[in-house]
């Protein structure tokens, strides 16, 4: 019989590469243990953050807003509140909604990546699963096991596991889940950097129809438990208390908390993001909101025998175009990872304050390929966002301000939401030219986003067709609030930089509108260094001219 020192001196190599193994393994059980401590203190820190007469947070003497409480929460001491690096501020927001939809449903979201960046669109950049570990026991979510990556430069594993509390293994009303991901959460301008975040999802039911799903950053042996330090943003925990009422209805509370870098923040949108609006609870809840509105009325078409009327497979897939439409115009105005977009460092413009991007791409053949032009900028205007976007939406008014602009009207509503404006529309002109045109609005921002489509495009969609061959080179708008006045600020802000939402999105006295826009050109009948230069020249014109008209039309001195 071989002993295991024997063993050792005959193979060396082998006992080395066994050794290997058992550290691996052991360094993962304790960063799995330590990960579970972590997540039960963030879950216990969530809740206090979200309870309604917490003294962590603040009442403005008009009773309508509420400030993040900084100094008592640096009274607790908190072990997710590690010094900020230098540069960082911190924000902190909160608020509560009542939203037509049931807590099985938004767990069964958040623990699909794909769903989930689906369900707020034009903030997250994407996600996808890589592997499912476990579909769950008896069909249920218990015990479900993903590997999920977010869309960026880095992968991320999943660790989900169950608590076992006695004999009766209470798989639902204890279940613990537990993720490790990485997500980018972008605001529609060229001007604020998409935030990078890297954090631990920790989701548990507490009862029936009650759960709590907390984010924390979280990097094991690097500044635990509070992340990355070469990280730009960190998530202090952070999250949504879900709670099945009554009435059918679902009453969520959202908390964000977070510390990110504003050195990169471009001035005129300073007071919008260092007010927590851009990225905190009160866009969250907002775009979710318009999710669900969306959702309800596309699902509850009923079919007509009248011809005139879009069957509701049509609807759908009109709806996954605009979609589509939308994430393909904000990946050329939003840099990020996932984009596969170039960066051109063009700056001898008159408007410097224009931004460029470029990207190739093939036809189906593969042999012939063209270059798209990607250029957007953000300007102020004195004028409330309402206003602008009643104006952009308007298809009588569109010779306004589209240059290209040839007596459209609209020949297709599709209504997606309560709020007037928010549709999926075909817009016709005597030019027989056709515009596939998304626009939404909701209590934080707008936009209108439209793109040339083919007559046997339409035809396709309306007949519920395949959308993902439809070629696409979108143009469009975000108007969203300037965070200068009290009006249209529904954050407070404390010295530190943190706030809390309030409610109110009246605002009259400015907001922010980015315009952007893409150009397809043919790499097999134009010189490359010629055309380079020539259509950057013809894009800039375009958009300085688009914002000009703009501005005139609403009585703006340009």
């Amino acid at each position: 019989m071989v002993t295991m020192n024997e063993e050792a001196m005959e193979n060396p190599i082998t006992c080395s590469s066994c050794e290997e193994k058992q550290l691996r393994a052991e360094n993962a059980r304790l960063k799995k243990k330590l990960a579970r401590v972590c997540a039960l203190d963030a879950m216990k820190e969530l809740i206090k953050l979200a309870e309604p007469d917490s003294i962590l947070w603040i009442k403005s003497p008009d009773n309508e807003k509420e400030v993040f409480n900084h100094d008592e929460y640096e009274r607790r001491r908190s072990s997710f509140n590690s010094p900020k690096p230098n540069g960082f501020v911190t924000e902190a927001t909160r608020e509560t909604v009542l939203l037509c939809t049931n807590t099985a449903a938004l767990i069964e979201t958040f623990l699909d990546a794909d769903r989930w960046a689906e369900m707020f669109p034009s903030m997250i950049v994407g996600a996808e699963t890589l592997d499912v570990l476990s579909n769950g026991i008896d069909g249920t979510r218990n015990g479900s096991m993903q590997l999920v990556f977010f869309r960026s430069s880095l992968y991320w594993f999943v660790l989900l596991d169950f608590v076992i509390f006695g004999w009766k293994l209470e798989m639902i009303r204890n279940l613990i889940m537990l993720f490790q991901m990485q997500a980018e959460i972008q605001l529609p301008t060229p001007l604020v950097p998409v935030r990078e975040y890297k954090f631990i999802r920790f989701c548990k039911q507490h009862a029936d129809g009650k759960w709590a799903v907390v984010d924390f950053s979280f990097d094991f042996g690097r500044n635990c438990p509070n992340g990355d330090p070469n990280m730009s943003c960190k998530k202090l925990p952070s999250g949504c208390i879900l709670q099945d009422m009554p009435n059918g209805f679902c009453k969520i509370t959202w908390v964000d908390h977070s510390q990110y870098d504003e050195s990169p923040v471009h001035q005129i949108y300073r007071p919008l993001v260092n007010s927590g609006m851009a990225f905190g609870a009160h866009r969250w809840l907002a775009t979710l909101r318009r999710h669900c509105e969306s959702h309800a009325i596309l699902m509850s078409a009923v079919p007509s025998q009248d011809p005139e009327v879009i069957c509701p497979s049509g609807k759908r897939t009109m709806s996954k175009l605009a979609q589509h439409m939308s994430d393909y115009f904000w990946s050329g105005i939003c840099p990020s990872s996932a984009s596969q977009w170039d960066i051109l460092p063009i700056n001898n413009l008159r408007n410097g304050d224009i931004r460029f991007m470029s990207r190739l791409i093939q036809d189906a053949s593969g042999e012939n390929c063209s270059i798209v032009l990607s250029a957007s900028t953000s300007v102020w205007m004195p004028v409330s966002r309402k206003m602008v976007f009643d104006f952009l939406c308007d298809a009588q008014m569109r010779g306004e301000w589209d240059v290209l602009s040839n007596g459209e009207h609209e020949m297709v509503h599709i209504a997606k939401g309560e709020e007037i404006g928010n549709s999926i529309s075909i817009l016709a002109n005597s030019g027989n030219k056709l515009y596939l045109q998304d626009s939404w609005t909701d209590s934080f921002g707008s936009m209108i986003v439209y793109s040339p489509i083919s007559m046997e495009s339409l035809s396709m969609l309306l007949n519920g067709g395949d959308p993902s061959f439809v070629p696409l080179f979108p143009s469009g708008f975000s108007i969203l609030p300037d965070g200068h006045s009290s009006n249209n600020t529904i954050i407070e802000t404390s010295s530190d930089g943190s706030g809390s939402s309030g409610g109110s999105d009246n605002d009259n006295n400015g907001c922010l509108l980015t315009f952007g826009l893409q150009l397809q050109i043919l790499l097999d009948s134009h010189p490359t260094s010629k055309f380079a230069y020539e259509s950057v020249e013809s894009i800039n014109e375009l958009i300085s001219c688009t914002i000009k008209k703009v501005k005139e039309a609403l009585g703006v001195e340009y």
